[in-house]
């Protein structure tokens, strides 16, 4: 089992990458198999991953400087659907505001709380605490809490297509486009 209590196959069908960032999002992807899955499981997953990056029109040439994914519309929505009920500027939770405005100010290259590390590290997903919160490994990342987000009080961990977007922007080096 993968994600929560999805299965790989509702995980590959849930997946449908931003316009124009099929490796970005592939690499995304693969982050989330070796956070999330057994090493027995990995190279079935891989193989499979590239297989269906096969198919991909765009060459892998130079993913750390793609701009492709938008802060403003893709990120900032994931954050407005699923984070700012918690984290408003009015009472922010672990003093981190997510809402339009403010957000890209309080995670790129801002020092998190809970843990040394910042809260998005451009270029690197894994060395993101936002992305450990995410993916419910914050504590293997020296952090605390629980993982994000809430629904009524329980770690309800975001669709992997929401996932692969926030990383592949992190991944892009986290611009404020």
């Amino acid at each position: 089992m993968i994600a929560g209590s999805k299965d790989l196959a509702q995980f590959f069908s849930e997946l449908s990458p931003p316009e124009g960032a099929p490796f970005q999002i592939f690499q995304a992807l693969f982050r989330f198999v070796e956070a999330k899955v057994n090493t027995v499981n990995r190279c079935g997953i891989i193989l499979t991953l590239i297989f269906f990056s096969s198919g991909c029109d765009q060459k892998p040439t130079n993913l750390h400087t793609s701009a492709t994914v938008s802060f403003a519309g893709q990120v900032q929505p994931i954050f407005d659907a699923n984070c700012v009920q918690c984290h408003v500027r009015e009472a922010p939770q672990g003093g981190l505001v997510l809402e339009e405005g403010s957000s890209y100010q309080m995670l790129v290259s801002k020092k998190s709380s809970s843990t040394d590390m910042v809260r998005v590290q451009p270029g690197a997903p894994e060395r993101s605490y936002l992305f450990h919160k995410l993916m419910g490994t914050q504590m293997q990342a020296k952090g605390s809490g629980l993982g994000m987000p809430l629904t009524e009080g329980v770690y309800s961990q975001l669709p992997p297509k929401d996932i692969a977007t926030i990383s592949a922007w992190i991944e892009a080096g986290a611009l404020d486009n």
